[in-house]
């Protein structure tokens, strides 16, 4: 069982000929609601391709939130311990043609003492996966320090510097983060491989259509390209590689085999406009796999200090 506790969101996609700059004015050719959220999207990666998934975050008691719950009961997640005690949040995405994207997210509820009391029932449950996002970082890593319980896989998207994030490398036993982030606040490669043997963490760095990096705690480093699609929407792509990575983990796949899937679960998300219309079920994946056996490995360096990635060719990026 994987409990996803983090964002729901309204998503309003609005598409645009080209990202505005300051006092710029656009056109839009297009505006789109839709459920979103990054726990709530990576709960139902993990469900599409076969995991138990709860998601447990916070909305409303009104109309739009109880829609939303009802459209994640429909994927077959448990939302039992989802609190109602505030607001369904709402994101705005403006889309590009190419996929190029900027967001505008608005805070939710989900406070220390959710997640303390979300670790807590995961705990009595026997869940074996907690999913947060970097959001939660530094104040969540005092949650998580208490007695065991399940395993903690943290989204770093939404650290918001090198203290939060390295709070959440202390956390997590599996860490994801997109590379321009994770560089800006822990540094380069070496650096990279440090931290993730410094913290005894799976360390996965995306790197959109660059493909992606494993560093693991022993500090071997595994370098995946991103298989080859004509992107139509990037929107929810980190988070299908996040729910999809912990959907692998929870049926005892290694994190290199996780990595790999969920690589591509994330780049067959991209083919389809919307946070969740593109995300993959195991029997999609499972195909690109079989037809493209060139996906099922990566390559390895380590134990290491340096290296330089190769090129690699559109997973998606992060939300």
């Amino acid at each position: 069982m994987i409990v996803f506790c983090g964002y729901a969101n309204t998503d309003l996609t609005v598409r645009v000929p080209v990202l505005p700059g300051p006092g710029d004015r656009v056109q839009a050719t297009g505006v789109q609601y839709g459920e979103g959220g990054m726990a709530a999207n990576a709960s139902v990666a993990a469900a599409r391709v076969g995991a138990d998934a709860r998601f447990a975050g916070v909305v409303g008691t009104d109309r739009l939130s109880t829609a939303f719950l009802k459209a994640l009961e429909a994927e077959g997640i448990g939302t039992a311990w989802t609190s109602r005690t505030a607001a369904l949040t709402t994101a705005v995405i403006l889309l590009t043609p190419d996929g190029e994207r900027s967001v505008i997210s608005q805070d939710d509820a989900v406070d220390t003492d959710h997640i303390a009391e979300v670790v807590r029932v995961a705990r009595e449950a026997g869940a074996s996966w907690l999913y947060l996002d970097g959001y939660r970082f530094p104040e969540a890593a005092t949650v998580l320090a208490g007695p065991p319980g399940p395993h903690v896989v943290v989204d770093l998207d939404g650290c918001d510097g090198p203290e939060a994030m390295r709070a959440a490398l202390s956390a997590a036993d599996h860490a994801i983060g997109g590379r321009a982030q994770v560089t800006e606040f822990l540094g380069d490669d070496d650096a990279l491989v440090r931290a993730a043997v410094e913290h005894r963490v799976y360390l996965v760095v995306t790197d959109g259509s660059r493909g992606w990096t494993l560093l693991t705690p022993e500090g071997e480093r595994h370098d995946g390209e991103a298989i080859k699609v004509t992107t139509v929407d990037a929107t929810g792509a980190g988070d299908c590689f996040a729910g999809t990575y912990c959907a692998e983990l929870d049926r005892g796949t290694s994190p290199l085999q996780a990595a790999l899937f969920a690589a591509v679960a994330a780049g067959l998300s991209c083919t389809r406009p919307g946070a969740r219309d593109g995300l993959p079920r195991r029997e999609t994946v499972s195909a690109y796999l079989n037809t493209h056996p060139e996906s099922r490995s990566g390559t390895k360096s380590g134990p290491i200090s340096a290296h330089t990635p190769g090129p690699a060719p559109s997973q998606g990026e992060e939300t």
